[in-house]
C-alpha cells in the first residue's frame, strides 16, 4: 500500500518536471528536477514543512521561466523604435512587464503587459479589466475610441499631447501602449500590430 501511494505521489512531480524542461534550458531543468526530488523525499519522510518549502522554490523557478517566455513577446525593435530594458514587478498579486521604446526625434512609447497572478486561481485585476471592457463595448465615450484589434476589445484615448491604447485580453490581462508628448493615436495602433496579441493571450491563459 505504501509503495502504491508513493508511486501516485510521484506522478505530479514527474509531470511538472517535464513541463518545466519544455520551457527552460537544460541547466534549469536539472535544477528543477533536483528540487522536486527533494520535495518528494521530504514528503515520503513526512517532513511536510520542508516539502512545502521545496515546492515554493520550484514555483519561483517556474515563474522565472514563465516570465522569460512572456518577455519574448516584446520585440527588440519595431518601426524604427528600439526597445530598452524590460522591467517587471509584482504588487499585491498583479504582475506587470514594461518596456520603453525610443526613436530619435520621436516621443518614447511605453508598452505594458499587466495581469494578475493565477497561482491562487484568481486574477485580482480581472474585475477592473472587465469594467473597462464593458465601458468600451457600450460605445465611444468623449475622447475615447472603441474598436476591435486582432479580435479583442480595444480602446484608444488620444489628446493633444498624449495617447493611450489598451487591448483587453481574455482572462483579465491588459496590453497597454502609451506615448506622452504626442497625440498620434494611429501610430499606437500601428505599433500594436508588432505584438502577437493572440499568442500573448494564449500563453497567459495556459
Amino acid at each position: 500500500m505504501k509503495k502504491y501511494l508513493v508511486s501516485r505521489i510521484n506522478r505530479p512531480f514527474v509531470t511538472a518536471i517535464v513541463a518545466g524542461a519544455a520551457l527552460a534550458t537544460p541547466a534549469f531543468a536539472e535544477d528543477l528536477k533536483q528540487i522536486f526530488e527533494k520535495a518528494n523525499q521530504y514528503y515520503v519522510e513526512k517532513n511536510y514543512a520542508k516539502a512545502l518549502e521545496e515546492l515554493s522554490w520550484a514555483q519561483k523557478e517556474i515563474e522565472k521561466a514563465n516570465s522569460q517566455v512572456t518577455q519574448g513577446f516584446f520585440p527588440a525593435e519595431f518601426e524604427g523604435y528600439k526597445g530598452g530594458k524590460i522591467e517587471g514587478a509584482n504588487i499585491f498579486g498583479i504582475n506587470s512587464l514594461e518596456r520603453e521604446y525610443t526613436k530619435s526625434g520621436s516621443s518614447p512609447i511605453k508598452v505594458s503587459l499587466v495581469g494578475g497572478s493565477k497561482s491562487q486561481g484568481q486574477n485580482p485585476l480581472g474585475g477592473f479589466a472587465a469594467i473597462g471592457q464593458m465601458a468600451a463595448m457600450m460605445g465611444n465615450q468623449p475622447g475615447m475610441e472603441s474598436f476591435r484589434m486582432d479580435g479583442r476589445t480595444a480602446t484608444l484615448e488620444a489628446q493633444q499631447d498624449s495617447s493611450s491604447l489598451t487591448v483587453f485580453l481574455d482572462g483579465g490581462s491588459m496590453l497597454k501602449f502609451e506615448q506622452n508628448g504626442s497625440g498620434d493615436g494611429e501610430l499606437l495602433k500601428k505599433f500594436a500590430t508588432g505584438f502577437k496579441i493572440a499568442d500573448i493571450e494564449k500563453h497567459l491563459k495556459g
